[in-house]
């Protein structure tokens, strides 16, 4: 099998308060059958400050397979938020 990746990873740090991450990760493949297999990977991450410790965090993310497995779905997107406390 022949394999190719690819990995992006952009981080701004605009201030204390904000944190802000975008990662991209592709890979190809070229499989026995010489059928070209294309995943990729993106998400994005997006913190903020609330008080001196406690953060607010924002996360979305897309997973893509141009040849899933059986019954599934290409793409894959999701959102999720969280609360955090650094110590």
């Amino acid at each position: 099998m022949i394999s190719n990746q690819l990995l992006l990873r952009l981080c701004r740090f605009a201030t204390s308060i904000l944190l802000g991450c975008l990662f991209v990760l592709t890979a190809f493949a070229k499989n026995i059958d010489d059928v070209v297999v294309l995943r990729m990977q993106a998400s994005s991450d997006l913190r903020i400050k609330i008080v001196k410790d406690l953060w607010f965090g924002f996360h979305i993310y897309e997973n893509f397979d141009n040849k899933p497995p059986v019954r599934a779905d290409k793409n894959d997107l999701g959102v999720s938020t969280s609360v955090g406390w650094k110590f």
